[in-house]
């Protein structure tokens, strides 16, 4: 239930855009139907004007046929449209999916409650952050931990920020929590159409976090080191490219594994969710780490952390292998 309501308010408000005043169609019972409907012009619509490349509706469509007939419905009955729509995206994009609300709660079952940042104090003013993924509430509690620590008047003289198993999350709440660490105005990134290769946005520090200022100023210069392993993936990996090729942070651990595609997630008519590729990652430089990862400035063992969130930072041997090296620095 708590992955429900979670999932709920991801898409609430843009739901609403959609479901204000629209009565419920009735379900296509044939291809020409699914093909005639309106939710197929609105798919069509988004791919034309959201979507990087040429697309021929033609294949669309041919797309969408061979997927009214890719196999009988699963259990609990996926719909004509849902078939067809999906098959249409994974024309365009193989990683991509269309789906109705319904059968994205059907598969839902995992405690969102493991998303959630933890901040925590480890050796000698040293400051443990972990992020398993960057998820519409990291930022907050992000902020409200330092702002904690500020009105306690603690002294930071080390941040270790723990992405390892992290998949990555929304773009804007990555930016958000780079905002801690870096100056206002500091780019760490790029983003490029997949394919006609145009610039898309320029990732950065583009609003400041909300904290005491002296505080803050302590985060933007005090020593950082990042944990990546071959889980650290997507925007995660976004993260720690920005803070290493600002000069921010070191990175410890392993090679992260190479997801640098951005993929939109969008209501795309109502009760239904289209996921789809619109972009490509890439360092100051222009380098997509796709397929290739980042490569860590010290490399660690590699041991198998399905769980990293039940071992407590002090009792984690990386985490005591940072504390010893930079103990042993004199920083």
């Amino acid at each position: 239930m708590t992955a429900r309501k979670t999932l709920k308010s991801l898409f609430f408000a843009l739901q609403l855009i959609f479901l204000s005043g629209c009565a419920t169609a009735p379900e296509p019972t044939s291809v020409q139907e699914v093909l005639g409907s309106q939710q197929w012009k609105d798919f069509l619509k988004f791919v034309r004007s959201d979507v990087p490349g040429n697309f021929e509706q033609s294949e669309l469509e041919r797309a969408c046929r061979v997927g009214a007939n890719s196999g009988a419905p699963a259990s609990g009955g996926v719909s004509l449209q849902e078939r067809c729509l999906n098959a249409a995206t994974k024309s365009i994009d193989p990683g991509g999916w269309y789906r109705s609300m319904r059968s994205i709660y059907a598969d839902v079952k995992v405690d969102q409650g493991q998303y959630k940042a933890e901040v925590r104090t480890v050796g000698d003013r040293a400051v443990y952050l972990r992020l398993p993924a960057f998820h519409s509430d990291t930022y907050a509690t992000v902020t409200d931990a330092f702002n904690q620590m500020a009105t306690r008047g603690e002294e930071v003289a080390l941040v270790i920020i723990d992405v390892r198993n992290c998949p990555g999350g929304l773009l804007d709440v990555m930016e958000g929590v780079m905002s801690v660490f870096l100056s206002e105005g500091t780019e760490f990134g790029l983003l490029r159409s997949t394919s006609d290769k145009k610039l898309l946005a320029k990732l950065g520090n583009n609003r400041g976090a909300q904290m005491p200022s002296k505080f803050a100023a302590m985060l933007r210069t005090v020593p950082m080191v990042i944990l990546a392993d071959g889980r650290t993936s997507g925007g995660a990996e976004a993260f720690v490219s920005g803070m290493r090729g600002t000069g921010r942070a070191k990175v410890f651990g392993t090679k992260t594994q190479g997801g640098a595609l951005v993929r939109t997630v969008r209501p795309s008519h109502p009760d239904f969710v289209l996921s789809i590729r619109t972009g490509t990652m890439l360092n100051l430089n222009g380098m997509s780490w796709e397929d290739v990862g980042l490569t860590p400035d010290v490399t660690l063992k590699s041991f198998d952390r399905v769980q990293p969130v039940a071992i407590p930072p002090d009792e984690d041997e990386w985490v005591k292998f940072v504390l010893t090296q930079i103990k042993s620095s004199g920083r």
